[in-house]
């Protein structure tokens, strides 16, 4: 699949967009806990793109960090793409939503992350 504009893509990909715009008001970039960085992260989409992971705390603390019963119930129907998709498709469709913004680079020492924290 090569599409360049995220309204070529199938309706199927709704998903993952509204996922993403509805965390679009949570903090980016490093230690900031966003739900849709912890789905890039589940996904593998995180490491596959930039070597590293985006959520930061523990999985367990993800009910402290306002990731509620909505936002699993989000990142439950984005998953669901996986059905009959690709990993590969996903992560193109993923970025045109340029989630770490133009650069597509990490905001965060995977060094340190590594060093100093576990993901629980």
């Amino acid at each position: 699949m090569n599409l360049n504009n995220l309204e070529e893509w199938p309706d199927k990909y709704n998903s993952i967009k509204e996922f993403y715009d509805w965390c679009q008001h949570w903090p980016k970039g490093y230690k900031k806990n966003n739900p849709f960085d912890f789905y890039l992260d589940f996904i593998g989409y995180s490491l596959d793109r930039t070597g590293g992971y985006r959520y930061m705390d523990p999985v367990y603390k993800a009910g402290d960090n306002g990731y509620g019963h909505h936002e699993r119930c989000l990142m439950a129907d984005a998953l669901k793409i996986f059905e009959d998709t690709g990993y590969e498709d996903v992560y193109k469709y993923i970025d045109l939503l340029k989630p770490f913004g133009p650069s597509k680079k990490p905001s965060f020492d995977v060094v340190n992350f590594i060093e100093t924290r576990s993901r629980g």
